[in-house]
């Protein structure tokens, strides 16, 4: 990958990230709506976007929608806590799957090898409080070594909101499943993989939820070369990659 496309994959993850964050930010700077209780019982909640005396009121709802009502018809309007989407805030099991946009190169020779692939990961553990969970997981690199990680799990969420940023960390070991494809590799051994980043948590409105975050991924790989007539040499390459994570969690 040229820098040219390298600054474009970069800047891409980066909007990503801001736009999420700034759901999160209008959802908490917004906890207040206004209730409208009408006169046959139903309750209307949004937010009152055009309000006369003596004429029509306009409320938009949650959604897009918006109404216009007669005063006639309205029994008491009211501002109210705005209503947050349940979540699963109790101790117990859960599982995070998803996949990861990866791009990067190498210490010694930037984007030498793989310098976009992608990756698939499960994570399962223990939650033991709303907000900090811990586990293990595997993943698999879709990379010239096809590199199969085992990984402890870490993450802390910051509120106890229908939107939440969240930071993770991950250590653990990769194994290189085949050689990365150079006629002379003898022998190819795996290495520590660590990763850590943060990004943000939308919980659906039942059960379940969405995640996105940008994170930082070091993976080591070491091999054997012995080429004709010459003596073995030792290759240790670690792998420095920026990561764009997709998921859904339960």
């Amino acid at each position: 990958m040229n820098t040219k496309n390298h600054f474009f994959v970069t800047f891409y993850i980066l909007l990503s990230m801001h736009l999420s964050c700034n759901i999160a930010c209008l959802q908490a700077q917004n906890p207040m709506q206004d209730v409208i209780y009408l006169n046959d019982g139903s309750i209307l909640r949004g937010r009152i976007t055009e309000r006369h005396t003596d004429s029509l009121l306009k409320v938009q709802i949650d959604g897009g929608s918006i109404f216009a009502l007669n005063p006639s018809d309205i029994d008491s309007i009211k501002e109210e806590k705005r209503f947050q989407n349940s979540r699963n805030t109790l101790p117990g099991y859960y599982n995070q799957t998803g996949f990861t946009i990866v791009t990067g190169g190498d210490q010694s020779y930037p984007y030498y090898r793989d310098p976009l692939y992608v990756s698939f990961y499960s994570v399962h553990g223990y939650r033991f409080s709303d907000r900090i969970m811990t586990g293990g997981g595997a993943a698999m690199d879709l990379n010239s070594y096809l590199l199969l990680q085992f990984f402890a799990d870490l993450r802390w969420e910051a509120l106890k909101q229908s939107a939440s940023p969240f930071a993770y960390v991950q250590g653990g070991y990769g194994l290189p499943l085949r050689p990365a494809g150079f006629n002379y590799v003898k022998e190819t051994k795996g290495g520590l993989m660590w990763s850590a980043g943060a990004g943000m948590r939308f919980y659906f409105r039942r059960q379940g939820s969405f995640l996105l975050s940008m994170g930082y991924k070091k993976t080591e790989i070491n091999e054997i070369v012995l080429y004709p007539l010459a003596s073995e040499q030792k290759f240790h390459y670690i792998f420095n990659r920026l990561c764009l994570n997709f998921g859904l969690g339960f």
